[in-house]
């Protein structure tokens, strides 16, 4: 909490957290319209984020909110790791998630990526009490976790396929092949088809792909997974055979290496394969990660006492492999390394466009910069006009206009600033409009301005 108070004012909002915003400082009646037809992939955490934002509501308010989450995903984990393996591997755990950059990069940022960890890692959690005390109120909960969490992001549908294999493999039938189960799959299923008529949708989202028909459906399992998919999932099988299913029935290791093996089918299906590239749609791994690089390293040490669910994996061929695949995982550049390229910078590109905007000129944002350069910006009227496109009620955010539509507006301003990702190149119809005019450029952070002079 410190290290994220320390921070939320550190830098300027990027284009999904200027759409949060603009979202949740909605008057109610307009914000439950938004999240009906447009955006309910995130639901729940807009939902609570609206309430927060009603006491906390400036820029670094929202932000506090994802602090919260990071903060309970520690705590979860923390936990887990005492009451599973020790107290020295508790410190260890949540030490890492104090200074892990995955976690780091996420604890700031307004969007729902910090509660995903943290409701991700609560599941588990839930779910270790669950099994010690099958309570309805115990199976109630683990059905409105798994629920939130689904409903948080249809990318952690996955994840949750997982636990559930999980706890197939490790449980005995006594405790879950009950009404409890069913319990737990109709609370789950309720919270998450309160999403569905905006996943229906489908338009205007953000964190969402197109669907998956059966003619693409081999292609996008291949660029996820790559050509020899099918090893790699035939391995894992085998792999959790050996160590999570060694007391379990046959029917159950049946219905374990078939729910391994169906795995990249399933994932393609609910349409979300190529996300999982995406970062920050791991986010609900990183503390199990954790917690299993530390026990595996601790098992290579010694043994897990007795009374802890890691005991049966305390052999040293077994720890070897789970701590070698957690700290692989851990490690690896892509899932948690933020390589954005969509921060930093709008504050002093606001400030620089404000100072030498001139009645008359013009502000063109190019993708992934208007909604921030809105956020900061906003509609004055002493821009006249001040952008080519302005907000509309019934819109969640404006649309870029079409530069073929508004190449008479740009030759007829004294001065046009195009303001631009600095990654990306500006779109060749932009420079055309602009020939043989004078050409400044300026770079902030990320963002780039680039000022365009009609010559007189």
């Amino acid at each position: 909490l410190l290290s994220g108070a320390g921070r939320v004012r550190d830098e300027s909002y990027w284009g999904d957290e200027a759409v949060t915003a603009a979202i949740v400082r909605r008057p109610l009646i307009g914000f439950l319209r938004v999240l009906w037809s447009q955006e309910a992939g995130m639901g729940p955490y807009y939902a609570a984020l609206w309430m927060w934002s009603r006491a906390f509501g400036g820029d670094a308010g929202l932000r506090m909110f994802s602090v919260i989450g990071v903060a309970i995903a520690a705590a979860f984990a923390f936990d887990l790791a005492w009451r599973w393996f020790g107290a020295a591997e508790a410190v260890a755990v949540s030490t890492i998630m104090v200074v892990h950059p995955f976690a780091l990069r996420y604890l700031v940022e307004a969007r729902a990526y910090s509660w995903m960890m943290a409701l991700g890692v609560g599941l588990v959690w839930v779910i270790d009490r669950w099994r010690q005390s099958p309570t309805t109120a115990w199976t109630a909960t683990v059905g409105v976790v798994a629920g939130l969490l689904v409903s948080t992001h249809i990318a952690a549908i996955p994840f949750v396929v997982a636990v559930l294999i999980a706890v197939i493999a490790t449980t005995s039938t006594e405790v879950w092949w009950t009404r409890r189960s069913l319990i737990i799959v109709g609370v789950t299923t309720a919270l998450f088809a309160l999403s569905v008529p905006a996943l229906l949708a489908r338009e205007g989202q953000i964190d969402w792909i197109a669907p998956v028909s059966p003619t693409n459906l081999l292609e996008i399992v291949e660029r996820l997974y790559g050509e020899g998919w099918w090893a790699a999932f035939i391995g894992v099988g085998v792999l959790l055979l050996a160590l999570g299913a060694s007391r379990a029935s046959r029917w159950q290791r049946v219905a374990l290496l078939a729910a391994t093996l169906l795995a990249p089918a399933l994932v393609a299906l609910v349409s979300i394969v190529q996300s999982l590239w995406i970062p920050r749609y791991l986010a609900p791994t990183l503390p199990l990660a954790v917690v299993a690089a530390v026990a595996g390293i601790s098992g290579l040490g010694r043994r897990i006492a007795a009374h802890g669910p890691g005991a049966r994996y305390t052999a040293g061929g077994a720890s070897a492999v789970i701590a070698i695949a957690a700290i692989g995982s851990l490690v690896i550049a892509g899932p948690f390394q933020d390589s954005s390229e969509y921060r930093d910078g709008m504050h002093s590109a606001v400030a620089h466009i404000t100072e030498q905007l001139q009645p008359g000129d013009l502000v063109l944002a190019s993708d992934q910069e208007h909604m921030p350069l809105y956020h900061y910006l906003g509609v004055r009227s002493d821009l006249v006009p001040s952008l080519l496109t302005l907000p509309d009620d019934d819109l969640l955010y404006p649309v870029e206009a079409e530069v073929n539509e508004i190449q008479d507006r740009l030759r007829a301003a004294p001065r046009v600033f195009v303001v631009r990702n600095s990654a990306r190149p500006i779109d060749p119809d932009i420079t055309a409009t602009f020939a043989g005019w004078k050409h400044q450029s300026r770079r902030f952070g990320r963002v780039a301005i680039e000022i365009y002079s009609r010559p007189s």
